[in-house]
């Protein structure tokens, strides 16, 4: 699949960056990658997503996934997973 210029500038930007996603708004991350709401909202139904909602927890799930891994590969350290997991659910993350 072939993204327009503006949605594939934001596609590379999530997996360089998924903390600021997580810790973004929609309008955050339009305003981080010099996009708009609605190309967020275009490129995540692009690439199988039912909103923003479900992209940040399949981000969540995919840190402390390669946490429990191989914590010297990934740009997260082991503490701040630690402290984003404890008595948070990926609901209240997202």
């Amino acid at each position: 699949m072939t993204l327009p210029p503006v949605e594939h500038r934001v596609a590379e930007f999530i997996p360089q960056n998924p903390q600021d996603v997580l810790s973004s708004t929609i309008i955050e991350l339009a305003d981080k990658t010099k996009s708009s709401y609605a190309t967020i909202n275009r490129l995540i139904n692009h690439i199988g997503f039912s909103g923003f909602r479900e992209l940040k927890k399949y981000l969540y799930q995919d840190i402390i996934t390669q946490n429990m891994v191989d914590f010297s590969q990934n740009s997260l350290d082991f503490l701040d997973v630690i402290s984003l997991s404890q008595g948070s659910t990926t609901e209240e993350i997202c």
